[in-house]
């Protein structure tokens, strides 16, 4: 008996030691419940979801805006004589006329989810402030109980010395010491059970106004017990206003709207566009007039022509024609399976000159900068081909 009396005065001075060195801070309920705003995430975070989808909601009004497109190049080109550049810019306005209700439903559940977060935050909002008043009337009501375990506590003292007093005169029984004594321990646990759950209330109200979980608050306010009950059909209808049934009811709606989403893109969807297009610079003009390249190319066709005349006099050959730079010499009519074309394309690759056979057609394309020179030796191969191969014509 005397140990565990021992023990239970050691717990409750340390319970008193713990309970009197602790800063005390005043706190009242609507401050409680503006520092768990502040500080609990989940609050927070709703409110920051409100600012998203109200920004959403802002930009679901763009497609309702003509969009301009604008586009622009620069480029350069260099050459043996001289840098050219070339400038494009376009510019092309567009503006839907109708697309079958599309803008309106995204408009729609825009406005629709920037609700459901706006509800969501009115949950978040209840369901804190009532977790921060039981936390806070929890606190309340354990404080009160625990001077109240403590006047228990010295009345049991009381008891138990009367008691023991009595018995020692002999007055009166052991098992009536053995009661008070049994009485004095049973009131000591209470006290320290009681400190207990005040320690985990204080740190679940710490917990949700952010504050250390074993700050001591000296809490202003009174807990009233006499709570009117509230008429059934205010009830009813104070529950159907509950955020979760607005919410379901606006998914829904947004349901209905991605329906019509869906719908839209089976039509054909009006629009505008009016487009302006710039473009300037002269890559080759600025070259073709410093190297006469024109007047070249006049000189090197009455040239070709010439060098034609003779294929005229060939017997194998059916006709001769030029355009511009373009020659064309076509063989009389021979079996295609002889291939001669080829032939005769094999022949002048041997004496290093490259034509391009089609059929029994062969065409003579040079480049603007070719020499008369070479002109002759094209020409003379292909005329020295034509007479090698005569035989393969009969």
């Amino acid at each position: 008996m005397f140990f565990r009396q021992k023990s239970i005065y050691i717990s409750l001075m340390v319970s008193v030691i713990f309970f009197s060195f602790q800063p005390s801070y005043a706190l009242r309920l609507d401050e409680a419940i503006s520092l768990a705003k502040e500080n609990l995430p989940s609050y927070r975070a709703s409110a920051i979801k409100i600012k998203s989808n109200s920004e959403l909601y802002n930009a679901s009004l763009s497609p309702y805006l003509p969009m301009l497109d604008a586009s622009a190049s620069n480029g350069r080109i260099f050459t043996s004589s001289e840098e050219f550049t070339t400038k494009s810019y376009d510019f092309t306005l567009s503006y839907t006329l109708f697309d079958w209700g599309n803008r309106k439903a995204n408009r729609d559940i825009a406005k629709l989810n920037l609700d459901i977060s706006q509800e969501d935050l009115t949950k978040n909002s209840l369901d804190l402030e009532f977790s921060v008043k039981s936390a806070f009337y929890t606190v309340t009501l354990l404080k009160d109980a625990v001077e109240q375990r403590k006047i228990q506590i010295k009345d049991a003292e009381k008891d138990y010395e009367v008691a023991d007093g009595r018995y020692k005169f002999g007055v009166t029984k052991l098992s009536d010491v053995l009661q008070a004594s049994v009485r004095l321990e049973q009131a000591r646990f209470n006290l320290i059970q009681t400190e207990g759950n005040l320690k985990k209330a204080l740190s679940e109200l710490n917990s949700l106004i952010g504050r250390p979980l074993d700050t001591m608050y000296d809490l202003q306010g009174t807990f009233d017990l006499e709570v009117a009950i509230p008429d059934i059909s205010k009830l009813s209808q104070a529950a159907l206003q509950r955020p979760e049934i607005k919410q379901a009811e606006n998914s829904v709606k947004i349901a209905e709207n991605n329906k019509s989403i869906i719908r839209s893109t089976f039509f054909p969807l009006f629009s505008v566009n009016a487009s302006y297009v710039k473009t300037g610079g002269d890559i080759i003009g600025a070259f073709f007039e410093e190297e006469k390249t024109i007047d070249k190319n006049i000189a090197l066709n009455h040239y070709m022509k010439q060098k034609l005349e003779r294929f005229d006099r060939l017997k194998n050959v059916k006709s001769t024609r030029i355009l511009g730079m373009i020659a064309v010499v076509e063989l009389s009519d021979i079996d295609k399976e002889k291939r001669v074309g080829l032939q005769i394309s094999q022949y002048a690759l041997s004496r290093g000159v490259l034509l391009r056979p089609l059929g029994n057609t062969i065409y003579v394309m040079p480049p603007f900068v070719i020499t008369n020179d070479e002109l002759d030796t094209i020409f003379d191969v292909i005329y020295d081909a034509v007479n090698k191969l005569e035989f393969t014509f009969k």
